[in-house]
């Protein structure tokens, strides 16, 4: 298993879910922190792991993109400001939208333009 890398509490590892679901009530911390990452944590257990009384293991928790919408939404009211914080933020996400169209704003204004000019030319 590669080691962990952490970037702004985002834990960027892989733990087999039975690993994850034994180290999301280990004793240490940091082992409950590299859990809260895992996609493959049942509700109940994340719902554990919003509660635990160590900011790092919410703060690990908060990035967790199975993390389902109730338990973030309690998460933006946790009492360390970087969990709220980040729960703020992907809440105000809006849910993965299709990229919006190129917009033709310069173009249809130049459309419009050329069209004026055109048809003032006509009319003359």
């Amino acid at each position: 298993m590669d080691s962990p890398v952490a970037t702004n509490d985002q834990l960027d590892c892989e733990l087999p879910p039975e690993l994850a679901r034994a180290w999301a009530t280990h004793r240490l911390p940091s082992l409950r922190a590299l859990a809260a990452s895992s996609p493959d944590l049942p509700e109940p257990v994340l719902a554990d792991l919003a509660a635990d009384p160590a900011p790092m293991v919410r703060r690990a928790l908060v990035w967790n993109p199975a993390l389902p919408d109730a338990i973030r939404a309690r998460l933006a009211a946790d009492p360390d400001g970087l969990v709220a914080e980040r729960a703020k933020v992907v809440r105000s996400t809006p849910p993965s939208e299709p990229p919006p169209s190129p917009e033709p704003g310069p173009r249809s204004f130049l459309k419009r333009l050329f069209g004026r000019m055109l048809d003032r030319n006509q009319e003359s």
